[in-house]
Formats: structure tokens, C-alpha cells, sequence
């Protein structure tokens, strides 16, 4: 029994790899933080090109068709065309989509300072009437919508795996 005992003893009071124990607890901590910033940082950067996808795409219909054309999706034949170059514009390229399509209409400012849709393009409201406001002038607004399905780098080990699979982002652009 001393003989067990002491080896126990010298166990207890052997520190050799305790180093190296203290290291893995900790680098494995650091390891772990390093790829949520990341993951973190990937998920903020294609947010970003997402909604600047979008931007381009919104500006692109302005810059192709003039105010002649209006409303640009019945009038100008190339706004399609334009909008999905510039909406792969991005070094996301064709992964970005143009979700729901160009959604065009007349928008009047509610109550609440929001835009409320009033009439489709073709049929422009002589004022704005349907927001309770008979002396403003109806706008027209094109709508687009760039849409990305979103991975994480290193999924199942940070928090990025509960971020949204897709990721939206709607631009506006006044065109009369």
C-alpha cells in the first residue's frame, strides 16, 4: 500500500505538462474566437455587396433609360438586361439574384412618412388621395430586390451558423 501511495504522491507533485495542458484550453479558446471574427466579418462583407448589388441595379435603370421611358418597365426594353449585369456586379457575380423581379409603381408619403404603393405604372394618380393627402403629387419609384444564399465559412463552429440563410437587401430609386 506505501508503494501505491507513493506513486500516487509523485503523481500529484509531478507539473511536468502543465504547460501544455494551459495551452490547449486556451489556444483552443482563441482559435474559436478567431474564426467567429471571421465568419462574423465574411457575413458583414456579402451583406454589404448584397445591398450594394442592389444599389447598382436600381442606379442601372436610371442610367439606361431616361424620363422619356417612364415607367421603365413597360417602356425601356433594356432596363431587364441592364439591371441584372450591374446586379452581378459585385465579386459575388451571378450568385446574387434579382429576387421578385422590377417592381414598379406610383407611391405616395402616409401618415407615418413612409411610402404606401397607390397605382401601378401604367396608371398614374392625379393626386394622393388613397394616403388621406389630396395635395401631394404622387412619385414613381422602381423597387429592387438582390437576394444571396449565405454560407458560413466554418459551419457548426460559430455563431455565423445562426445568421440567415439568405440575405436580402431592397434599394429604391425615384424616377419621376
Amino acid at each position: 500500500m506505501t508503494r501505491r501511495r507513493r506513486g500516487l504522491q509523485g503523481f500529484r507533485n509531478d507539473d511536468r505538462g502543465v504547460a501544455a495542458v494551459e495551452l490547449a484550453l486556451i489556444g483552443s479558446l482563441f482559435v474559436g474566437a478567431v474564426l467567429n471574427v471571421a465568419d462574423v466579418a465574411h457575413y458583414a462583407l456579402v451583406t454589404t455587396q448584397v445591398a450594394v448589388a442592389s444599389q447598382a441595379a436600381a442606379q442601372a435603370s436610371v442610367a439606361t433609360c431616361d424620363t422619356t421611358e417612364t415607367p421603365v418597365t413597360i417602356n425601356c426594353a433594356d432596363v431587364a438586361a441592364a439591371v441584372t449585369t450591374a446586379i452581378r456586379g459585385t465579386s459575388l457575380g451571378s450568385a446574387v439574384t434579382l429576387q421578385g423581379g422590377l417592381n414598379e409603381g406610383w407611391y405616395c408619403l402616409n401618415a407615418a412618412n413612409t411610402l404606401q404603393y397607390v397605382a401601378a405604372p401604367a396608371s398614374k394618380p392625379s393626386n394622393c388621395i388613397a394616403v388621406n393627402d389630396p395635395g401631394s403629387a404622387p412619385a414613381l419609384y422602381l423597387r429592387v430586390q438582390a437576394a444571396y444564399a449565405y454560407q458560413p465559412i466554418f459551419p457548426g463552429l460559430t455563431v455565423a451558423a445562426a445568421f440567415p440563410g439568405q440575405i436580402v437587401r431592397t434599394a429604391w430609386m425615384r424616377l419621376l
